[in-house]
């Protein structure tokens, strides 16, 4: 929660703006066998003004995700996240800004401990990804979307030196 005081025209103006919001997770593992990992997410925003108390603006910004890995036969991984980012439309936020980010992989380990992995990903599977933020504080509301890395392929070879072989 927050106030603070400024003049607008010579006029005292206070500004309240609170946020409320809650997250739960829960995650499982098996064995190093597979894991899976959840979310979700809700914050609500609600801000007004000494001058305007018939304007009150609020909404709510909701977030989901899960993730999850599954160890194949101790030579292959496969991995797969999903997030779903619900943003609520109003009067004063009418673009729909919801996404559902998938991100894909799979992964190959070699030599002696696994010391070499080759892992093929695909990120933002259905090309949603944007950069987001939302702001109502003041007599200032903001909404702002910006250009963010899109749907990629991604190759990458990994060699761990660290390791260290089984005795």
């Amino acid at each position: 929660m927050s106030n603070n005081v400024n003049y607008i025209n010579k006029l005292k103006n206070t500004n309240s703006s609170q946020t409320l919001g809650y997250r739960a997770s829960f995650y499982y593992d098996k064995d190093e066998k597979y894991s899976l990992n959840g979310y979700g997410s809700f914050n609500y925003t609600r801000s007004n003004t000494s001058l305007r108390p018939d304007v009150v603006t609020q909404f709510w910004i909701q977030s989901y995700g899960i993730d999850a890995d599954w160890r194949i036969k101790k030579k292959w991984n496969l991995s797969g996240e999903c997030d779903f980012n619900i943003r609520q439309q109003n009067s004063t936020f009418s673009n729909n800004l919801n996404t559902t980010i998938i991100n894909l992989s799979i992964e190959r380990y070699f030599l002696t401990d696994d010391k070499l992995s080759i892992e093929l990903g695909v990120y933002d599977l259905l090309n949603q990804n944007l950069g987001f933020s939302r702001t109502a504080n003041s007599n200032y509301i903001n909404e702002n979307t910006h250009t963010v890395l899109k749907q990629y392929f991604m190759l990458n070879i990994t060699y761990n030196f660290k390791k260290q072989p089984k005795k």
